[in-house]
């Protein structure tokens, strides 16, 4: 057999070997957080019920948002919390960042709470809740939320309206509990 067939061979044999079920891929729903990550990787400071560390929000979003997050805490003992990040670093991926900044921000009371973080320049979000607010909202209403609320305002751009259009919606289903 010639050379160039035995490579093409080998690199096939490498390719399927690589694609098999036999290998498996870790995805990023994996990450788990351990102590020696927490120690070496400080999450950002945490700033008040928004941290906008991208600078995406104007005044008057922020009011407008902080007027939305005050009504959900006041009606529904519900902390709402928003962090806008350009980078993820020192992470490898978005929701080792996500996860990371989860552990460490205090942004539950009682078990309830929601944590937006969003990168408008990696096209990045992540909704995280805690365990109480978690039973509050279905699969299925959690990822209407996410799909076709934050992520469809989001594509436009719309940052403040898509975390308002999100809170109304967790208000409609948290006024009917």
């Amino acid at each position: 057999m010639g050379f160039k067939i035995r490579l093409t061979l080998t690199m096939a044999i490498l390719l399927l070997i690589s694609v098999s079920c036999g290998n498996k891929k870790t995805e990023n729903y994996d990450f788990q957080v351990s102590p020696d990550v927490l120690e070496n990787n400080e999450a950002p400071q945490m700033e008040g019920s928004i941290t906008d560390l991208e600078n995406i929000f104007d005044d008057n979003a922020k009011d407008r948002l902080l007027q939305k997050i005050d009504l959900m805490q006041n009606e529904y003992n519900l902390p709402i919390f928003i962090l806008t990040t350009a980078s993820n670093e020192p992470f490898e991926t978005f929701t080792e960042y996500s996860d990371n900044v989860g552990s460490q921000w205090d942004y539950c009371k009682d078990e309830e709470g929601i944590l937006f973080i969003l990168s408008s320049f990696m096209g990045e979000l992540r909704v995280i809740t805690c365990t109480k607010t978690e039973t509050k909202i279905s699969e299925e209403d959690f990822d209407y939320m996410i799909n076709n609320i934050l992520y469809e305002s989001f594509r436009n751009e719309s940052f403040e309206e898509g975390i308002i259009k999100a809170l109304d919606f967790v208000e409609s289903i948290f006024s009917k509990n």
